[in-house]
């Protein structure tokens, strides 16, 4: 089983529901370690409901597009990468991004986790 380091990148958001999605993110998953098993129905749900309940308290924003797609590091070992922005054609900038690095030794994840 493989274990992800998480790291967010957050940027200035022009709106309120950017600004509080971010921190959210931020706050929940940066710099934490995750197993594989666990990242997609902890990380990824939580972000989407995050988004459907900001959508909800903001109605006048334009909607948040959910990215994500599967990168490689040096190693060759695919690892998710997600971003999030405004739904618009012409809007391209960044809520967050979080990225995510795998962790190749178990002996790694042990002492990571006891830090």
């Amino acid at each position: 089983m493989e274990h992800y380091y998480i790291e967010v990148r957050t940027y200035k958001s022009t709106n309120k529901m950017g600004l509080e999605l971010g921190e959210f993110v931020e706050q929940e998953f940066n710099h934490k370690v995750i197993d594989e098993e666990n990242f997609e129905c902890v990380v990824i749900n939580s972000i989407k409901e995050k988004m459907t309940i900001l959508e909800k308290k903001y109605p006048r924003c334009r909607p948040f597009r959910y990215v994500q797609y599967d990168h490689r590091d040096l190693l060759k070992k695919e690892s998710p990468y997600i971003y999030v922005k405004p739904e618009s054609t012409f809007n391209d900038n960044v809520v967050f991004s979080l990225d995510t690095t795998v962790i190749r030794n178990k002996v790694n994840v042990e002492s990571f986790l006891t830090l």
